[in-house]
């Protein structure tokens, strides 16, 4: 008897141990399918789009991949689908599917763009959000490495649009002036929570089209 409670017990162990990093291994291989796929294929009003940045809130605030939780893990028929573009920074070398929809189900997978925000690439402020895994090099974990100067790469089926970060900001959740364009600029925003282990606050990059 003692010996089956013992196996149990490191059974559990072995579970606990290694569940985050197979949930890790499956997102991965999820972005990395989106990625191809997008490569073989070649292929709202104010107060909406206030509503979609305060959803952020919550969607970060569940975030926690170092302790994700059974009941969480999408499943087949749960995973997005609506891929919208490509974002890269070759800087802290990373390179994410850009879904439809700042949502939990579509930031467990890649970055996700604000609805209401306009699209990369067109004139206005274009949001995109994605979580901070306590992982190094995991998601958005390296955006803060990002300077004045340094690039960032937005692609969809016909274009690929070159950025150039020229603000980095820490600030509130309810600061909503991070949305604002400017008459004619094509401007991109990126969203993550700051710091990791808590998110109370909203690290911003802020990059203008010039390219």
């Amino acid at each position: 008897m003692k010996k089956i409670l013992a196996f149990f017990l490191i059974l559990i162990g072995l579970v606990t141990l290694f569940f985050p990093k197979v949930m890790q291994l499956y997102e991965t291989n999820k972005q990395d399918k989106l990625l191809k796929e997008w490569e073989n294929n070649g292929t709202q009003n104010e107060s909406s789009l206030v509503e979609n940045y305060k959803s952020l809130n919550g969607v970060f605030g569940e975030a926690n991949y170092n302790h994700i939780k059974t009941e969480n893990v999408p499943n087949s028929s749960d995973m997005p689908e609506n891929m919208a573009g490509v974002l890269e920074i070759t800087k802290i070398n990373l390179k994410l599917p850009i879904l439809e929809g700042a949502n939990q189900k579509n930031l467990r997978i890649g970055a996700g763009h604000l609805e209401g925000t306009a699209l990369p690439g067109e004139v206005g402020n274009s949001a995109i959000a994605a979580h901070r895994s306590r992982t190094y090099g995991r998601m958005f974990n390296r955006l803060k490495e990002l300077k004045p100067g340094d690039k960032i790469i937005t692609k969809d089926q016909k274009h690929s649009y070159i950025y150039q970060v020229y603000e980095v900001l820490i600030v509130k959740p309810e600061d909503l002036s991070v949305l604002k364009g400017e008459d004619n600029e094509r401007i991109l925003t990126l969203i993550t929570c700051d710091p990791i282990t808590t998110g109370t606050h909203r690290l911003i990059i802020h990059a203008k089209l010039i390219s």
